[in-house]
């Protein structure tokens, strides 16, 4: 199943894949194969092992296993637990049936037979996904005339300035941004990896100096080069770059 999976898809199927094994307390050695070979999906099998454990351990301090009623609570909790999970994996793999369908009519011209071979889920999800690639090729910055100042300052979780390249074991960045405008006027913040648009918002600027933090959340599936550009309508007024590696 993980051959027909993206690479976003089986970091997250190896994520749960060691988060199941971690609850039933087995080694990390226990990791199949296909997930040793490839050392991005075992540092994700070993991120849900982790996890496991760390839930396990909590569980533990809460409940007091001496006490009948709090070995009833914790039974109720895994039977519960696991009823949640068999449902989540299934609807997992539909899901990921469902993706490979439209993955594959949407990489060709599709014709209305082939609309008819799909559910009206499906049909939506193909229509939903044509225009989600969203390709923005490197402008050069333009100076803004109503815009004095600008600055993006690019940070991790702690608030520290971001050390370059990112290495994976960040998972969040936040881009810190002050402006002084001369106008009411609104700015767009994108976050842009490998030229794809990854997420877009739109702030209104007051007269004067205006501040604003945005978070994005990283994963070891979008290794690469990274844009953090504020635009003003069609031009780029302030960018800064990074690269997000092993």
């Amino acid at each position: 199943m993980t051959q027909s999976l993206n690479k976003s898809d089986q970091h997250s199927h190896a994520f749960r894949v060691g988060y199941r094994m971690g609850l039933r307390e087995l080694p990390l050695q226990s990791a199949p194969p296909y997930i040793q070979n490839d050392d991005q999906q075992f540092s994700e099998f070993h991120d849900g092992w982790k996890h496991a454990q760390i839930d396990m351990e909590e569980q533990k301090r809460f409940f007091n296993p001496n006490k009948k009623r709090a070995r009833l609570i914790w039974f109720f909790i895994m039977m519960v637990g696991g009823i949640f999970t068999a449902y989540g994996l299934i609807h997992s793999i539909e899901a990921e049936q469902q993706t490979d369908k439209v993955t594959a009519l949407s990489q060709q011209n599709v014709t209305p037979k082939d609309m008819r071979i799909l559910s009206d889920q499906a049909r939506a999800d193909l229509v939903a996904s044509t225009p989600q690639i969203n390709v923005i090729q490197e402008l050069a910055v333009t100076a803004s005339d109503s815009i004095t100042a600008i600055q993006i300052k690019l940070l991790a979780a702690n608030d520290e300035t971001l050390q370059l390249p990112v290495s994976k074991q960040i998972r969040s960045i936040k881009a810190a941004i002050s402006m002084t405008s001369n106008i009411a006027e609104s700015v767009q913040l994108k976050w842009i990896w490998q030229d794809q648009l990854v997420t877009e918002k739109s702030f209104t600027l007051t007269i004067g100096a205006n501040t604003f933090v945005e978070n994005m959340n990283m994963t070891s599936a979008r290794q690469g080069e990274w844009r953090v550009e504020l635009w003003q309508g069609r031009y780029v007024i302030a960018r800064e770059k990074f690269n997000y590696v092993k």
